[in-house]
């Protein structure tokens, strides 16, 4: 599985589960996320591959410029968002 920075993921299990988290940084068995608010840019959550899952969505890593943004992109994908 090929996951790259700037994808959007849905968290399948933890405290964030039924989030969506877009990708800091992955390795082979881990991602770093980061939402926006509970886990922002500065403070980023470690997960298992095995916990989440990828999206077709990609945000522009250039335009990740602050929280606030990524909070915004993120709640789009929401389904319950109008």
């Amino acid at each position: 599985m090929s996951i790259e920075r700037g994808q959007v993921i849905l968290s399948l299990a933890g405290r964030d589960s039924g989030e969506y988290a877009v990708v800091i940084d992955s390795t082979e068995s881990t991602v770093t996320v980061a939402n926006g608010k509970s886990r922002p840019m500065a403070r980023p959550k470690m997960k298992n591959l095995k916990h989440v899952q990828v999206t077709a969505y990609r945000l522009n890593i250039s335009e990740m410029a602050s929280d606030r943004w990524l909070r915004r992109e993120l709640n789009r994908l929401q389904p319950n968002h109008q």
